[in-house]
């Protein structure tokens, strides 16, 4: 499962780049952590998070059933 985690400001559209812990423009998927055979996670750093922002979480899963 893959995830993006976006907010819009005044400089456009960026995207949490999880590798570097920074908000930047360009596609960044963050990979999930997988629990299970139907769940999975991503723990959200507590610093990407500012007061009075708007978050968009976005996630995509493949399914392995065939």
């Amino acid at each position: 499962t893959e995830l993006r985690i976006t907010t819009t400001g005044v400089d456009g559209m960026r995207y949490w780049n999880s590798a570097s812990a920074v908000w930047q423009p360009g596609d960044y998927p963050i990979i999930t952590s997988k629990t299970g055979g139907t769940s999975w996670y991503y723990t959200v750093p507590a610093a990407m998070l500012k007061d009075d922002v708007v978050y968009t979480v976005t996630a995509r899963a493949l399914d392995y059933a065939g």
